[in-house]
């Protein structure tokens, strides 16, 4: 469905070099790797020319929403690659995607949603 280009390392161009903690195991070197919560991060890629999103992330939810959405939907989207170290990387349709920016409530509006939400509480117990 979709072509990703890797640099001439094999890894996609936005992942970052995870810190390598190299054990000893049974007379083997082996390599494993431990990110910090703020390596754990999604980025979410585009150019004008692309009709798709790349979603490299590690929030699970966004993980779990991205997974089943691409086995319902596999022409509109699509796992790309698992680091194994708990990030994905997704390819989405940009027609499958928007941003909704919530703009701040104002005072009034807080007091009247706390005195609903404490009015509900108190039916709830009533009934």
């Amino acid at each position: 469905m979709f072509s990703h280009q890797r640099d001439s390392g094999g890894h996609f161009p936005y992942e970052r070099i995870a810190a390598a903690v190299f054990t000893f195991n049974n007379g083997e070197n082996s390599m494993s790797y431990h990110r910090s919560k703020y390596e754990k991060e999604t980025i979410i890629l585009t150019n004008e020319a692309d009709d798709y999103y790349s979603v490299y992330t590690f929030n699970c939810g966004l993980k779990k929403k991205l997974g089943v959405f691409s086995k319902k939907y596999p022409e509109l989207c699509c796992l790309e690659d698992d680091t194994g170290d708990g990030g994905f990387t997704f390819k989405i349709q940009k027609s499958r995607v928007s941003i909704r920016l919530i703009p701040p409530y104002s005072e009034e509006r807080r007091r009247r949603a706390s005195e609903c939400v404490k009015k509900n509480r108190i039916e709830k117990h009533v009934r």
